[in-house]
């Protein structure tokens, strides 16, 4: 599996950046970037969120997962998801049935080889999907929801990019959603 890392320097000197930036209590944050069924990449999720230091480095796997959850959370909330994660490699399909469960559909007609798919949704209610990727320790992150809904029986793409945006801003913390950047 492929490693992916973003490295951030920051200047120590007296009154600059880092000192400016530290002293409102912000922290680097990373977003990264998924593409929805519709061809648009958003970033709404706060991958990673760091405090600042001279050298910040942040890396993670090109290892994804899926899962739903009946209502998308607000930005500034922390997202509690209503089923279970589902690692998806790229070009695997997944149906989700009528408990919530994941059930693999590898004949899905519509399934992208560079996207984690949705074949059906046969659940009682349209649900908001999202990914979650690997980091470089092993352990699983959401990075995004999904802004639109999956309405009951039909399916989704969903292709996870490995482009990010950086930024500082006071108060965020790992998988709190945020405005799309």
């Amino acid at each position: 599996m492929t490693t992916y890392t973003t490295h951030t320097q920051e200047s120590t000197a007296v009154g600059g950046a880092l000192t400016i930036l530290g002293n409102e209590n912000y922290q680097l944050q990373l977003a990264k970037s998924v593409t929805n069924s519709s061809g648009s990449v958003t970033y709404n999720m706060v991958y990673q969120s760091q405090l600042l230091a001279p050298d910040m480095e942040i890396q993670w796997t090109a290892n994804y997962g899926l899962n739903w959850a009946a209502n998308s959370p607000n930005p500034g909330a922390t997202v509690n998801y209503a089923g279970n994660w589902q690692p998806c490699a790229a070009g695997e399909s997944y149906d989700l049935n009528n408990v919530g469960a994941w059930v693999p559909n590898q004949s899905n007609p519509n399934a992208k080889p560079n996207c984690l798919n949705v074949g059906n949704n046969d659940y009682g209610e349209s649900v908001y999907i999202s990914v979650r990727v690997q980091d470089a320790s092993g352990n699983w992150s959401p990075i995004w929801v999904s802004p639109d809904k999956l309405v009951q029986q039909s399916g989704g793409e969903y292709e996870p990019l490995e482009a990010i945006t950086l930024w500082y801003q006071e108060g965020s913390q790992t998988s709190t959603m945020v405005s799309t950047q």
